[in-house]
């Protein structure tokens, strides 16, 4: 096998030495933050199964627990998800009320 060799400067044989040594750093953070992330996951994982199997208990909890219960032959009242513009006035009301108070309390 025949060697040939390259004559290169002492300034780029510094900054590849340079560039090496930086691209093993990154290489071994990475490898901890793959290492990191795989315990993560493997805790998250763990977690989720145990959270589903509680989720589990507690539907068939609230199910035997709906079963004693009487059952109740009125039909459910409609909810509403808006709030009464009534409402919406009284809280700006109180809202004015307290940034005065608050205004007072930083005047004195």
């Amino acid at each position: 096998m025949e060697h040939k060799h390259v004559k290169i400067e002492y300034e780029e044989m510094l900054f590849g030495k340079k560039e090496i040594l930086s691209t093993q750093i990154n290489l071994i953070n990475a490898t901890n933050h793959i290492r990191n992330y795989k315990v993560l996951r493997k805790k998250e994982l763990s977690e989720k199964t145990k959270l589903k199997s509680q989720l589990a208990s507690l539907r068939s909890k609230v199910a035997s627990l709906n079963s004693h219960l009487p059952e109740n032959n009125q039909l459910p009242k409609k909810r509403t998800n808006f709030v009464k513009k009534e409402n919406i006035k009284d809280f700006q009301h109180e809202l004015d009320e307290i940034k005065e108070k608050l205004e007072r309390l930083n005047n004195r």
